[in-house]
């Protein structure tokens, strides 16, 4: 059972909000190429040293790579859903006015 009860205007408070997250993604997409930078060009390429710089740092940022683009592409479908539902919602509260003022007209 529910703890809490959402209406329909703090549903589109709440979705309203996702294009703020995705804005806030990819900046933090833009730091991770600032981090990327910093390695590539702070490990080195051809000793020893950066080889094993890289092997211990490479495999970590991928990871995290991996799950920046994860979460974006789940921010993306619910911002996208969220904003289909609010149009359904929208929808069918213009539709029951509509048929509510003309029930009444009727009467």
């Amino acid at each position: 059972m529910a703890e809490k009860i959402t209406t329909i205007d703090q549903l589109k408070q709440q979705f309203a909000q996702y294009p703020q997250i995705g804005s806030l993604i990819k900046q933090i997409g833009d730091y991770l190429a600032q981090i990327d930078k910093i390695n590539i060009d702070g490990g080195g390429k051809d000793d020893e040293i950066a080889k094993q710089y890289h092997e211990t740092i490479d495999p970590g940022m991928t990871h995290l790579h991996d799950l920046l683009t994860l979460l974006k592409t789940l921010v993306e479908q619910v911002g996208y859903t969220g904003s289909d539902v609010m149009g359904l919602f929208d929808r069918v509260e213009d539709e029951a006015r509509s048929l509510a003022s003309s029930w009444s007209s009727d009467a």
